[in-house]
């Protein structure tokens, strides 16, 4: 998991110099980060329903051999085509591991531990983004961009081999694998990934409405077709439950909040207070710190404890962050105060994510587990690329002095914070 995320991370930052080095333009080399993020949005759900029928086991070491090998072609690519191909084949290898690791963290840990675990499992992915700049930085002042990639070779071997070791071997139910189904999701979660890349780097155009005719055209023909199925590939029968609907309402909310945030506030730091880079580093280090201090905690909790209120708590703690943010008080001392702002809303997220992703893995039927692994990871990465986009159409309307960054994550934060008490009072009933 650290080095999918990793790698969704540092290819962002070295994209300037691996530009410069294969003689190609900035726009072009965009495509080194889309072409990864378009892979794993195209296949979460297809992989996740293979976890189920064949196993999550080999799925997660095959997701794994195959982000390996990637990793050594884009080690190896000497143009900006061979790349982008290499980046989309490590994608599909990190959609295989991502859209079971949900479930083999439910068959590792005793049920009674299992929020504990989506803490530890929350933890490791705060960690994995916060360092990620620090990681890219450090080896492109060493060595040549390629080793980036190459490194995935020696840890993603081990990991390999204690995977093998040590994996549970678990399934769901047996049932014929839907290629009709798999084809109508791939084709329409591409569609609404590329309408809002377009969207959010072009504007609305022709390219941008082609992609939304097609998530809406293919996604309604995927969504009638679930509708008749018992397990179906699209899993429209755990978004029926009421407490897992608005866990992922909840969890879409609040990564596009996030993402808001974490796009935005860059700018945000050097328009207004003239940070440098080292100092707007500084000062968004401990949004993630704070995630990863209050995550286990908070997974802890949420085994002994109502989920909904620890998480709404959080959210409610997060959106005090945001609005904190939006309206310094002069007489504060400046950084300490900004340092003091980030730190709320990492500790908000980390209260909710581990206690909501607890309710998303464990709510679900043991059978369904690799659906709800994909529907986890699906609602992290939809959330996120809606936070992408707002925080591009706030700033082509607003500009990047402006504080409606953080009144808008604030608002979305507090709908989540709405969404999760819901589910305590069905929970109930």
């Amino acid at each position: 998991m650290a080095m999918t995320v990793l790698d969704s991370s540092i290819a962002n930052v070295a994209l300037p110099v691996i530009a410069r080095d294969l003689g190609t333009s900035p726009i072009a080399s965009i495509w080194i980060v889309n072409s990864y993020q378009l892979a794993i949005v195209m296949t979460l759900f297809i992989f996740a329903a293979i976890g189920e029928i064949a196993g999550y086991r080999p799925v997660y070491l095959l997701g794994l051999f195959i982000f390996i090998m990637a990793s050594a072609k884009c080690a190896l690519s000497d143009h900006l085509p061979a790349l982008v191909v290499a980046r989309f084949v490590q994608g599909l290898g990190a959609a295989a591991i991502m859209s079971v690791n949900g479930a083999l963290v439910r068959f590792t840990f005793p049920a009674g531990h299992l929020g504990r675990a989506m803490g530890y499992n929350a933890v490791v992915i705060a960690i994995s983004a916060t360092v990620a700049p620090m990681v890219a930085g450090t080896v492109l002042s060493l060595v040549s961009w390629r080793w980036l990639f190459g490194i995935n070779l020696l840890f993603g071997l081990l990991a390999l081999a204690a995977g093998y070791r040590c994996l549970p071997d678990a399934r769901g139910r047996w049932r014929l694998f839907d290629l009709r189904s798999a084809a109508l999701s791939a084709l329409s979660l591409s569609g609404l990934f590329l309408g809002m890349s377009v969207t959010a780097q072009h504007g609305v155009g022709p390219w941008s409405l082609a992609g939304v005719v097609l998530f809406l055209t293919a996604g309604a023909i995927a969504i009638g077709r679930a509708n008749q199925q018992d397990q179906p590939l699209i899993p429209i029968d755990l978004t029926r439950m009421p407490v897992l609907r608005n866990a992922y309402a909840a969890s879409l909310c609040t990564f596009a909040a996030q993402m808001i945030v974490m796009v935005s506030l860059p700018f945000y730091l050097h328009l207004n207070f003239r940070l440098s880079p080292w100092e707007t580093g500084l000062i968004m280090t401990p949004i993630p710190l704070g995630l990863a201090l209050l995550a286990p905690l908070a997974g802890r909790l949420s085994d002994h404890a109502s989920h909904a209120l620890i998480g709404g708590a959080g959210l409610c703690l997060s959106a005090a962050g945001f609005i904190a943010f939006a309206v310094l008080p002069a007489f504060l001392p400046l950084r300490a105060t900004l340092i003091m702002c980030g730190f709320l809303c990492g500790a908000g997220f980390g209260l909710f994510q581990a206690p909501n992703n607890r309710k998303m893995i464990g709510a679900a039927p043991r059978e369904r587990s690799g659906a709800a692994a994909g529907m986890l990871a699906v609602s992290r990465l939809a959330g996120q690329t809606a936070g992408a986009m707002m925080a591009a159409f706030l700033i082509r309307h607003n500009g990047t002095a402006s504080n409606a960054f953080f009144y808008v994550a604030a608002a979305l934060a507090l709908l989540g914070a709405l969404l999760t008490p819901a589910t305590v009072q069905r929970l109930a009933r």
